[in-house]
């Protein structure tokens, strides 16, 4: 479980670093275009990390979980680094291990949740 608070936060932090770095260099076309990119490989592994018959059985609620896991994060990093695009590089590489910290221990919470809302699966 540590590992994967772990890799939420790495992901998280680097993620919002890629948002600055395309903010400022190429624009907010550019920085969602990375963001659809994100939900889009969030959304291929999902799919394609379950087993065969939760494909068959449940491809609705496999799709309605995959894209929501993925968006839901994607869009509140897009927002955030677009609204604090203006501070300093310290100040935003502050914001972006809080905002990782926070996501850390928030999404996997999220996602049980989310899995458990779509009828995927349930603890």
């Amino acid at each position: 479980m540590a590992t994967l608070f772990f890799i939420v936060f790495i992901v998280t932090f680097c993620w919002i670093e890629l948002l600055y770095l395309a903010l400022n260099r190429f624009g907010k076309v550019t920085t969602a275009g990375i963001s659809v990119l994100g939900v889009i490989a969030g959304f291929f592994y999902s799919y394609l990390s379950v087993a065969e018959y939760v494909r068959d059985n449940q491809a609705v609620s496999l799709v309605a979980f995959s894209i929501f896991a993925y968006l839901t994060p994607a869009v509140a990093l897009y927002f955030i680094a677009l609204f604090t695009k203006h501070f300093s590089a310290s100040s935003r590489h502050v914001l972006a291990a809080g905002f990782g910290l926070i996501n850390c221990f928030a999404w996997p919470f999220f996602a049980l949740v989310l899995g458990c809302y779509t009828q995927l699966d349930c603890i």
